[in-house]
């Protein structure tokens, strides 16, 4: 058996460039003629999906889980990269595109409290930080309406495969279950 992964690395580091273009940390970016041209995230997206968590705040864990599957997010039994979420009791761990390092979220009740940095190596917490910001995952950010119009577009191509190489198929039914996994929240 043969395990498919994507690296979305790229990704990650655009949203995340945007993201400081936006906040007014980073002035401008010096970037080669390719990589100006790649698509991205308009800055509508960026700010409306982004979301902070901070300590002694009240959120629900499971409308956090819901806009993590929709940023891109992919659940997992723990976190081992960029990208993944994962829910045991009161803890939410996360590794978010615009961080070094994944961050636990241990919740009393539905109150943050407490927010730290953790090794994925070893999961334990390493440092205690006040917020995180999550920034969308992916540059395919759309609602749960908008996801059932690209999984009819999905299937629609995948039963006629007329014209697509095996890449192509490929990438195709991996967008297809994660959209089918937007439908299971």
């Amino acid at each position: 058996d043969t395990v498919e992964t994507a690296s979305r690395e790229w990704e990650h580091s655009r949203v995340s460039v945007l993201d400081k273009l936006l906040d007014g940390d980073w002035d401008a970016v010096v970037c080669v003629p390719d990589a100006i041209m790649q698509f991205t995230l308009p800055p509508e997206t960026i700010k409306e999906y982004s979301f902070s968590l901070s300590v002694g705040k009240s959120y629900d864990i499971k409308l956090i889980c819901d806009k993590l599957l929709i940023m891109g997010y992919c659940r997992a039994e723990f976190v081992e990269g960029k990208g993944q979420f994962s829910v045991r009791g009161g803890i939410l761990d996360v590794f978010p595109s615009g961080e070094e390092k994944a961050v636990r979220i241990d919740f009393f009740g539905d109150e943050a409290d407490k927010i730290g940095h953790f090794d994925v190596l070893t999961q334990r917490c390493v440092d205690s930080i006040e917020n995180v910001k999550i920034l969308p995952c992916t540059e395919n950010v759309y609602d749960y309406s908008t996801a059932l119009r690209v999984l009819e577009f999905v299937n629609e191509k995948l039963h006629s495969a007329k014209g697509l190489d095996g890449q192509a198929i490929t990438t195709l039914c991996r967008e297809r279950d994660a959209i089918e996994n937007l439908k299971t929240v």
